[in-house]
């Protein structure tokens, strides 16, 4: 057995002087000392030790030796017992040390590493690209459809369809390729020492087939699917953050793209996200200054060419960007949980715009999926109503077909709210593909629009026009009122009018309008040429 290192020895040797007795060293070390007083009672006070050890006829040397003999073997007994413990001890420190390392860096679910340790081993794999011609690779994507599955088959079942499709692709992969969760249904995969872009494409092909092969509860594979962003070292960097954040904007255009689609990342696109992080925080500014303004399009009864009401549409003209679109700054703000504050304010502004104009007019607001999927719209809507006294008679609220997809217990829970005070439902977009049948009858609208798209070709596509006067056949069935949108065209104004639609609006009667700009529309009559 090797001799214990001297430092290793001074520690044990102070842990033996300065820790606490154990029960054991304390009874032995007492009963050494009562046999040591039974021996020196014997001593002469007036002798002293010394003269003691010296008289062997009372006491000899040997027994003197004896009991020191036996004080050093108990030593060496306590101080081996002692180091015994010590290293059980550390044995238990370095196991715990060891679980809690994997504990932090691994998925407790699948096993995978999480995002801390992957960030680590990429960090690792970084080092020396750039110095000759090792490449390096990062994959990011997340899982389409997760969503619906949590909330159809409920989180078990997603759970494990999370460790199914980590097991899946773990099998898949090369040695040395790694794979982890980086967050609920984001995985990253580490493709070290690639040849050439076609390493990490292939890949991502393989993956996109195994996930859509994968099935979530017995008959249902196909339901999840996955998008790839893509990054390769050293030319799209050398840093850890540069490498992931941009795998994470690749990412974001694959979804743009469609379902299953694959992006390397571009410089170009970094250029985009940066603009919309200027567009995010001059939205930030621009909501406490209610730069953002409420513009009104008229909705006009196709019966008797009169306006019936007013959709409120959001207009933001920025000092810095110009004429921001809407379906750019209203995208960001629902990323950015903007959109709470956002739509109150333009509901609160278009309510006391509304108490303006005549009492026959009704105010239309448009309510965005994530907006509809927050339990207290409704009362919010409502306090609203009560703040600026504006009746809630002469509110309608439209909803997108695309709200309706995710939890329709929340939508409807919203929309009796709001029903139940007086307020009317509109189903916005109708025909883009969300909407069923029993959701129309489930959810009680009162109003059916019918999608741009279908009046834009209203009279050169013959499928369009059977769509529309279906559609059309089918809300008045309901005893529902029809709007069309879009409309630009006397033509598509008087074929929705044969069809029996009734309520239309698009440029063809007016563009969108300030407040002020209200009154003079409403003391105009509109074009002659949406009579026809």
């Amino acid at each position: 057995m090797l001799a214990p290192e001297p430092t290793k020895l001074v520690s044990l040797t102070k842990a033996f002087v300065t820790g606490p007795l154990r029960r054991h060293e304390a009874v032995l070390i007492f009963g050494l000392a009562a046999v040591a007083f039974v021996w020196l009672k014997h001593l002469d006070a007036a002798s002293g030790l010394l003269a003691f050890a010296m008289d062997h006829e009372r006491l000899p040397l040997a027994d003197l030796w004896s009991i020191f003999s036996l004080f050093g073997v108990a030593l060496i007994t306590i101080v081996y017992r002692r180091n015994q413990d010590l290293r059980g001890e550390n044995r238990a420190r370095q196991a715990a040390e060891a679980a809690s390392w994997n504990l932090a860096r691994h998925d407790t679910l699948t096993g995978l590493p999480n995002r801390r340790y992957f960030t680590e081993l990429v960090t690792t794999a970084l080092h020396g690209v750039g110095d000759d011609d090792t490449r390096v690779a990062v994959l990011v994507f997340d899982l389409t459809g997760f969503n619906a599955v949590n909330e159809i088959y409920g989180r078990h079942t997603g759970d494990q369809a999370l460790l199914e499709i980590a097991q899946g692709i773990s099998a898949i992969l090369d040695p040395g390729t790694i794979v982890a969760r980086v967050g609920g249904d984001e995985f990253a995969i580490l493709q070290p020492n690639i040849a050439t872009r076609d390493d990490p494409l292939h890949l991502a092909h393989i993956i996109v087939k195994a996930i859509g092969r994968a099935s979530v509860a017995g008959d249902t594979a196909g339901t999840l699917g996955a998008c790839i962003g893509i990054t390769i070292a050293p030319e799209d960097g050398t840093q850890v953050d540069a490498i992931l954040r941009r795998a994470d904007i690749a990412l974001r255009y694959a979804k743009e793209s469609g379902r299953a689609s694959i992006r390397f990342f571009e410089p170009a696109m970094n250029e985009r996200v940066e603009t919309r992080g200027w567009i995010e925080r001059g939205l930030r500014a621009a909501l406490p200054k209610n730069a953002i303004t409420p513009y009104y399009q008229p909705v006009v009864s196709l019966k008797n060419n009169a306006i019936v009401g007013f959709e409120m549409l959001a207009r933001w003209d920025s000092p810095d960007f110009g004429a921001v679109s809407p379906d750019v700054f209203i995208s960001i703000a629902e990323e950015t949980g903007l959109i709470k504050e956002l739509g109150d304010r333009l509901l609160r502004q278009a309510c006391r715009d509304a108490k303006h104009w005549p009492p026959h007019l009704e105010l239309a607001v448009n309510i965005s999926p994530r907006q509809l999927h927050d339990k207290t719209l409704g009362l919010r809507i409502l306090s609203i109503l009560a703040e600026t006294g504006f009746s809630p008679h002469r509110l309608e609220i439209e909803i997108t077909e695309s709200a309706l997809v995710g939890d329709i217990d929340i939508a409807r829970q919203v929309i009796g709210d709001l029903r139940s005070a007086g307020v009317r439902i509109a189903l916005d977009d109708f025909g883009t593909g969300y909407a069923t049948l029993s959701q129309l009858v489930a959810l009680r609208f009162d109003k059916i629009k019918i999608d741009r798209s279908f009046i834009g070709r209203l009279g050169k596509d013959s499928d369009s026009t059977v769509i529309v006067r279906a559609i059309i056949a089918l809300v008045q069935g309901l005893g529902l009122t029809a709007t069309a949108e879009g409309i630009e065209e006397a033509a598509q104004c008087g074929a929705l009018r044969a069809y029996g639609c009734d309520q239309g609006q698009g440029f063809l009667f007016s563009e969108a309008l300030s407040a002020r700009e209200v009154p003079r529309l409403l003391a105009t009559p509109l074009p002659a040429n949406s009579v026809a």
